[in-house]
């Protein structure tokens, strides 16, 4: 399973990094953060990352259906569909 998640990771930090490493939202109180909303079916995920300097960071996924994504996250997003 760890291999899984890492070669994930690893392929969505390429997606990032090739689309454009600033294309997802800025968080308000942590502007080196960022949140990318992922289309995936009838919902999606957020992907939450860090840019410095040329490295890209997942911090998180989150499942969009989950209990306090409205109260987290908003709902202003531009979406990816992959």
């Amino acid at each position: 399973m760890e291999i899984l998640r890492r070669s994930l990771y690893q392929r969505l930090r390429e997606f990032i990094a090739q689309e454009n490493p600033a294309i997802g939202k800025p968080i308000e109180d942590l502007p080196q953060y960022r949140d990318l909303f992922i289309r995936f079916g009838a919902a999606g995920y957020v992907l939450r990352y860090r840019i410095h300097l040329d490295s890209i960071y997942i911090v998180h996924i989150q499942h969009y259906r989950e209990v306090d994504f409205q109260t987290q996250m908003g709902t202003s997003y531009e979406t990816l569909s992959l």
